[in-house]
């Protein structure tokens, strides 16, 4: 089993649809964290961090991926949703 840090709580969890990438939304920090989580675990690493909405202190609730991968979507208790490219390299 392999474990991530994450800046706050983890509230939603979700893997793109290729086995690549594990994104999890956190509560207190109100950031996406990307994974990659692609074939031996010892070489799992973190790829990227974003703020949902653009702005800190925005607790995420949900996160999903389009079927293609392509873009993020979040909501949060800002009340907003967000829409995003997903722009990470998955190899």
């Amino acid at each position: 089993a392999k474990t991530f840090a994450t800046g706050g709580g983890v509230d939603s969890l979700v893997y793109s649809h290729d086995g690549a990438l594990l994104l999890a939304g956190t509560e207190q920090a109100g950031k996406i964290e990307v994974f990659r989580v692609q074939g031996d675990p010892a070489t799992w690493t973190h790829l990227h961090q974003a703020n949902h909405g653009g702005v800190d202190a925005n607790s995420v609730n949900s996160v999903d991926l389009t079927a293609d991968d392509r873009h993020v979507l979040s909501a949060g208790t800002n009340q907003r949703g967000g829409f995003w490219r997903l722009d990470t390299t998955r190899a």
